[in-house]
Order: C-alpha cells, then sequence, then structure tokens
C-alpha cells in the first residue's frame, strides 16, 4: 500500500523534535492518521536508518528495546501510571492476576 507509507513532511516533524514529549507527539499523529498503525516503511525508514536513534539520543534516550522488571505489582503500576497530564494507560483495565 503507497498510501501507508511515511511521507516526507511526516520524516522531517519526526527529525524537528527536541523532546521526548515531542516525538511522542509525533508519533501518535502519524499513527492516528493511519488507524493507529505505523507506516509500513516505519522500520526502514525511522529505526533502520538510524533517525530515531539520532533524534531520541538529543534527550539521552535510543530505540534499543529493553526488558524492565519489578520487584513487586504496585512497583509496576507506579512505574505505568501516567504522570497527571498524560492519559497513556488505564490502569484499572489491566490485569495484573498472578502478579506477586
Amino acid at each position: 500500500m503507497t498510501h501507508n507509507r511515511i511521507t516526507d513532511k511526516e520524516l522531517r516533524l519526526l527529525e524537528s523534535c527536541k523532546s521526548e514529549t515531542d516525538w511522542s507527539i509525533a508519533v501518535k499523529r502519524l499513527k492516528d492518521t493511519r488507524g493507529g498503525e505505523y507506516p509500513d516503511d516505519w522500520w526502514e525508514k525511522v529505526k533502520m536508518s538510524g533517525l530515531m536513534d539520532r533524534v531520541l539520543g538529543q534527550w539521552g534516550a535510543n530505540s534499543d528495546l529493553s526488558i524492565k522488571t519489578f520487584a513487586t505489582k504496585s512497583a509496576m503500576l507506579k512505574y505505568l501510571k501516567p504522570s497527571p497530564r498524560e492519559s497513556r494507560y488505564d490502569l484499572d483495565d489491566l490485569d495484573t492476576d498472578g502478579l506477586a
């Protein structure tokens, strides 16, 4: 699908991000135009090209995948709880059965 490819304008938007918040907003906007999905060529044009690490590196982040562990369920929930200005997670819907 050619209509699901990332545009040059969207790439420039990502390149212009100066903070984690900027990046989150830009990515959300980009995905919202595609029904919540990443563009088909995201991996090639954003991740593999180095764009993502270049931009995220401005605030000391990177695009490496990592695993985070928690000693307790409450520690995990505290980590997942969004700041007052964000609403990324609905913790009431989070299935925590079986977590210590």
